[in-house]
């Protein structure tokens, strides 16, 4: 599947196309508040697989490898990250 960006980029770029967070959320159903604790400034919290597919999705990007991605960004080990690495891959 290749390399992706990471999920919050995808997130950016999601919106932007649609024009914010308010937009974003109607299209996806998706609380604007989940948005907000992830786009906040010093934010740690990631973007959740689901979403991260949904928003590749929007940008006519390669979904699997978006929630792939995201399940990597969300491991707790190195050989759980390691493995969502070689899904990714392949």
């Amino acid at each position: 599947m290749g390399e992706t960006m990471n999920t919050r980029e995808l997130l950016d770029k999601a919106l932007i196309k649609v024009g914010g967070p308010s937009e974003l959320a109607r299209q996806l159903k998706w609380d604007k508040g989940g948005i907000a604790r992830i786009t906040k400034a010093g934010s740690k919290q990631k973007v959740p697989p689901y979403r991260a597919a949904q928003c590749a999705e929007l940008l006519h990007q390669d979904r699997v490898a978006a929630y792939l991605g995201a399940m990597e960004e969300h491991a707790k080990t190195a050989h759980e990250k390691a493995f969502w690495r070689e899904q990714l891959e392949e």
